[in-house]
C-alpha cells in the first residue's frame, strides 16, 4: 500500500491528503478500478512522467511535477481509456476531475511536502 502524507500550497492555504505510489506495480495500478480520488486527497507516481486512465470510471485532473515540485503541466478531466505524458517531468500527480480548477493550479507553481518551507 502508498504510504500517505500532506501536501501544501502555503501560499494559497491548500493542503491535500497525498498517496504515494513509487514502486512499479504501485505506479501501474495507481486509481485503476476506482472513481479517482476523493476531494482533498491525490496520488504521486513518483518517478513517471505518463499515465493511463484505463479501468478508471472517472475523468483525473493531472499535474506533472519536475524534480522540485513545481508544476510543468496541467491536464485537467482526462476521460477513462485515455493516454497522456509530459517529456520534461519526472514526477505526476493525480487530482480528481475538476481539481486544478477548483484549487487555482497553474503551471510555475510549486507544490510540496507539508513543514518543507516551514508551514
Amino acid at each position: 500500500m502508498p504510504q500517505a502524507l500532506s501536501i501544501c500550497r502555503p501560499q494559497a492555504g491548500i493542503t491535500l491528503c497525498l498517496r504515494i505510489a513509487d514502486g512499479f506495480w504501485a505506479r501501474l495500478r495507481g486509481l485503476m478500478w476506482t472513481s479517482g480520488p476523493k476531494p482533498g486527497e491525490a496520488m504521486l507516481l513518483r518517478h513517471c512522467a505518463s499515465v493511463h486512465t484505463c479501468f478508471l470510471f472517472a475523468p483525473l485532473d493531472l499535474a506533472y511535477l519536475d524534480r522540485d515540485g513545481t508544476i510543468v503541466r496541467l491536464v485537467p478531466k482526462l476521460r477513462p481509456w485515455r493516454v497522456s505524458h509530459c517529456l520534461h517531468a519526472a514526477h505526476t500527480l493525480e487530482l480528481q476531475g475538476g481539481a486544478i480548477a477548483a484549487l487555482g493550479l497553474s503551471v510555475g507553481q510549486r507544490i510540496m511536502p507539508c513543514g518543507e518551507d516551514g508551514a
